[in-house]
């Protein structure tokens, strides 16, 4: 497998772990997301090396986990964030 399909393939279960934490919770739940917006930054970050690693080492595994990570915070950030 290539870093850029493990990096496809992490973009789609990132959205979809984030569809199936979000799912859990209940509509008219006041719940608030405790960590600050700089820690969505940072995961983002890391997760982008980690990509960009990957896919210049070609290791798909890792490219897989960095878009995993930063798909996941990016959607908590423009969700529960961005106002």
């Amino acid at each position: 497998m290539s870093a850029y399909l493990a990096a496809a393939l992490g973009v789609a279960s990132g959205i979809g772990y984030f569809q199936a934490g979000e799912s859990a919770i209940p509509k008219d739940s006041n719940c608030s997301y405790l960590a600050a917006p700089v820690t969505d930054a940072l995961a983002l970050a890391a997760g982008a090396l980690l990509l960009a690693r990957g896919i210049a080492d070609d290791e798909p595994a890792i490219a897989f986990i960095g878009t995993s990570i930063a798909t996941i915070h990016a959607a908590q950030y423009l969700q529960h964030k961005r106002q």
